[in-house]
């Protein structure tokens, strides 16, 4: 009839933690003391959380489609908003952090003498694990106020206790070389982002055109409507970017692997990579495992692999509309296997040590830079959770004083959201997917309509548009914990190249 959870501290500084507040078990910091509380949840409290947790991910896919659209035919940014003048996809989706707070409020209480603001005993970072139930994994915890304050420097997920403790026990192992990635990246050469405005002024061609590497955003330029900036494909930028060393200089050596761009990759040449990689990663459209289906990653043998990245559900129209009309032709069971938990499940039983996956839908530009961000900071030695905090979470943790400091409404510019009429919290249509939006009549329409009044290639549309160009969209803190707080990692944060 519901969900008992618990909550635990372990190790040294619980010791003394439990030591300063004259608790049992002393003070002396040798031996491990646990404090662990328990809370019984309802199972109508945990369903409707979930629903409201369903209904969020269908508005950030939504909105992040919204603004891949826009920032594509250099449309003004615009879109709904929520409480306090915000997106509407972050409102949603900090109203059910704060749900999520309330409800577990009483769990987490007996541990706030160390996930306060002022750690106790000068500690300097703390380590988190949530082990949560299939019922509670599609939930943001990672975004709870007592888990972002400034020294949780790593928040985690696993399975299960057993779990972690073995990949604890194998920690050693969790390194690979630098040459020894294999990757994935749109295999079916799907997604579009606007071009670089370096490399456009530098070749003196635009990206993706016929003067370009075989000219694989061609037939997207051919859409877009006059006055649109130029655009380039995913696997263009990813060539660019990572494998000519433009913006991560180590992973020239890495071997051939698979580039929607090139051909769209078979399931056995999707085997071979896994394989065959000590780390492996994946940037594209929807889900892994629905270019992969989960029968040919159950079977592999993947303890070779020690960390799995994951930047997927990225939007993309053309994507969006083919997984849409194959979500339609799949079974409700087969779609709960292609969820972020599920995804994270099966590879980490397959033997991968860590894996970082996305909790919602994405832009592509998000997805890139987030990508180069990571490896570059892992190629500088960094590790995995080192990595992730410098890049996400450092940049929406309290301060001091455990307070948030709210953006102020109309001094960011907001990298746009579409042009949808708002949509009431939990009041979306229900589709095959929890996180796909809804589609509707502009699939086949060519580009993007854009906001009335902002046309591209007018005046206006230009200057409403100029003050988003060459921004960095994890930067914008009109939309940060959406974008920030996505990525997730299950398993162990030690993650570093050799």
């Amino acid at each position: 009839d519901g969900t008992t959870l618990y909550a635990a501290d372990v190790g040294a500084a619980a010791a003394a933690a439990a030591d300063g507040a004259g608790g049992e078990g002393g003070g002396d910091g040798a031996s491990p003391v646990s404090r662990v509380s328990r809370l019984a949840v309802p199972a109508g409290s945990v369903r409707a959380l979930g629903a409201a947790a369903e209904a969020m991910v269908a508005t950030q896919a939504k909105a992040a489609l919204a603004r891949a659209k826009d920032q594509l035919v250099g449309a003004a940014p615009t879109g709904p908003t929520g409480e306090g003048g915000l997106p509407e996809e972050e409102a949603a989706l900090r109203a059910v952090v704060s749900d999520a707070e309330a409800l577990l409020a009483p769990l987490l209480m007996p541990l706030m003498p160390l996930l306060s603001a002022a750690p106790p005993l000068g500690a300097a970072s703390l380590t988190v694990w949530l082990v949560l139930p299939p019922a509670l994994a599609a939930l943001p915890l990672e975004l709870l106020p007592a888990l972002r304050m400034p020294h949780v420097t790593s928040v985690g997920r696993d399975l299960s206790v057993s779990v972690l403790a073995k990949r604890l026990g194998h920690a050693d192992g969790a390194t690979c070389k630098k040459g020894s990635v294999g990757y994935a990246v749109d295999p079916r050469d799907e997604v579009t982002l606007p071009a670089d405005a370096v490399e456009e002024k530098k070749t003196g061609s635009k990206p993706g055109s016929a003067k370009t590497k075989k000219g694989q955003a061609a037939a997207a330029e051919a859409e877009a409507p006059a006055g649109a900036p130029p655009s380039q494909t995913l696997g263009t930028a990813f060539e660019r970017d990572i494998l000519s060393g433009a913006r991560v200089g180590y992973a020239k050596d890495w071997p051939k692997a698979l580039l929607g761009s090139a051909a769209v990759p078979s399931a056995a040449q999707w085997q071979r990579t896994l394989r065959g990689a000590g780390a492996f990663l994946f940037l594209g459209p929807g889900p892994l495992l629905a270019q992969l289906k989960p029968e040919h990653i159950a079977s592999l043998p993947l303890d070779g692999v020690a960390c799995a990245l994951l930047l997927d559900r990225l939007e993309a129209d053309a994507a969006s509309r083919r997984l849409a009309k194959e979500d339609n032709a799949k079974l409700p069971r087969h779609l709960a296997l292609e969820e972020a938990h599920t995804a994270a499940a099966l590879l980490s039983l397959a033997g991968v040590r860590s894996v970082v996956i996305n909790q919602w839908s994405s832009t592509p530009a998000v997805g890139r830079e987030l990508l180069t961000s990571v490896l570059a900071q892992l190629g500088a030695g960094e590790s995995l959770g080192d990595a992730l905090h410098k890049t996400t979470r450092e940049k929406i943790a309290l301060d001091k004083d455990g307070q948030e400091v709210a953006p102020s409404a109309g001094t960011t510019p907001r990298l746009g959201s579409g042009s949808q009429k708002p949509t009431p919290r939990g009041s979306q249509k229900p589709t095959p997917r929890s996180g796909t939006p809804p589609r509707t009549g502009t699939a086949g329409s060519k580009g993007t309509a854009s906001p009335k009044g902002s046309k591209p290639g007018t005046a206006k549309g230009r200057k409403a548009a100029k003050a988003t160009k060459g921004m960095n969209e994890l930067d914008n803190p009109r939309s940060q914990q959406s974008t920030l707080g996505n990525a997730i990692v299950y398993g162990l944060p030690g993650f570093r190249f050799a």
